[in-house]
C-alpha cells in the first residue's frame, strides 16, 4: 500500500516502525563495534603477554646449565599425579622450564616409550622418550628425555635397538649424562596406550607425552617437566635430534587485525544503513 492511499493513523504507525527498526540496528552495530574493538584490544594484550613470557624463557635459556643431581636440588622438580594436576606442581614446571640441565642417572631403556605418528622432514616415524631415573640420597625421579626421531613407514613400529647407544646393552659401567633443556609438557591427554614389541620386551606407545599417563606406567615417580637433548648426537645416525620448540608470538597480532576489520566493517556498514534509511 503506498504512502498516499493510507490513513494518517497508518502512517503513523509505520513511520513509528520504521524509526523503532533503523534505531535498533544501530543499537546493535553499536553494540557489535564495542565487541570487536574490545577482542582486539584483548589479543594485542594477549601479544604482550607472550612477548614478555619469551623474553623470559630467553634469558632462563641463557643462564649457565644446571647439574642434576648438584646444582639443582631433586625435590625441586614437579611430579606427575596419575590423580590429576597439581598447581604446585604446575607453578614449579613453569619455573624450571627452559633451564639448561646436565643430568647424571641410568637411562630405563626396558621402558622407552614411543610417541606415534611424528614425521621428520616428510617421512613418517616416531619419537623415542627414554626415562632417565635421577637418584639423590634416598629419592629417584624419571624424567622423561625426547632423544630424537626415529624412522617407521607405519608411524608406529620402530626398530627401538637401533637407536640406542653402545652402553645401553652393557648396563653397570659409567652414569648416563645428558646435556637438555627442560621444557614444560603440552597440555593434550595420552586417550589411548598401545604397545609396540621389541627385542627386549614390549613398549608403551602413545599419541602425547602425557605425565598423568607415565605415572601409571613408570614404577617411580616421574618429574611433570620433559627433558630434549641438546647435546650432539654422536656417530650414530639415529635417533636424529629434532628442533626445540620455536618461541614465536603466536597468531595474536593477526586475530586483532582480524576483529578491528570487524568493528570497521560494522561502522561502515551501519553508516550506509542509516544514509539510505533503514529497513523499509
Amino acid at each position: 500500500m503506498d504512502d498516499d492511499t493510507r490513513s494518517p493513523a497508518d502512517r503513523g504507525s509505520h513511520t513509528a516502525r520504521r524509526r523503532l527498526l533503523r534505531w535498533s540496528f544501530v543499537g546493535i552495530v553499536v553494540v557489535a563495534t564495542a565487541l570487536f574493538t574490545r577482542l582486539g584490544f584483548w589479543q594485542i594484550h594477549r601479544l604482550a603477554e607472550r612477548k614478555a613470557q619469551n623474553a623470559a624463557r630467553r634469558l632462563r635459556q641463557a643462564r649457565p646449565p644446571l647439574a642434576l643431581p648438584g646444582g639443582l636440588a631433586l625435590g625441586r622438580l614437579p611430579i606427575a599425579r596419575s590423580s590429576g594436576p597439581d598447581s604446585t606442581a604446575a607453578a614449579r614446571s613453569d619455573s624450571l622450564a627452559w633451564r639448561s640441565v646436565r643430568l647424571v642417572g641410568r637411562f630405563d631403556w626396558r621402558r622407552e616409550i614411543v610417541l606415534r605418528d611424528r614425521s621428520f622432514q616428510g617421512a613418517p616415524g616416531v619419537y623415542v622418550v627414554t626415562p632417565l631415573v635421577v637418584r639423590e640420597g634416598g629419592d629417584s625421579v624419571g624424567i622423561p628425555v625426547l632423544r630424537g626421531w626415529l624412522p617407521a613407514p607405519d608411524a608406529f613400529h620402530a626398530p627401538l635397538l637401533a637407536g640406542r647407544p653402545d652402553s645401553a646393552v652393557a648396563p653397570g659401567g659409567a652414569p648416563d649424562t645428558a646435556n637438555v633443556l627442560l621444557l614444560q609438557v603440552p597440555g593434550a591427554r595420552a586417550r589411548r596406550v598401545d604397545s609396540l614389541d621389541a627385542p627386549d620386551g614390549p613398549h608403551p606407545v602413545l599419541g602425547h607425552l602425557d605425565p598423568g599417563a607415565l605415572a601409571h606406567l613408570l614404577p617411580y615417580p616421574v618429574a611433570r617437566l620433559y627433558a630434549q637433548r641438546t647435546d650432539p648426537a654422536g656417530a650414530r645416525i639415529f635417533p636424529v635430534r629434532i628442533p626445540l620448540p620455536e618461541l614465536t608470538n603466536g597468531p595474536h597480532l593477526s586475530y586483532a587485525i582480524q576483529w578491528f576489520a570487524f568493528a570497521v566493517i560494522s561502522v561502515v556498514g551501519g553508516v550506509i544503513f542509516w544514509k539510505r534509511g533503514g529497513a523499509g
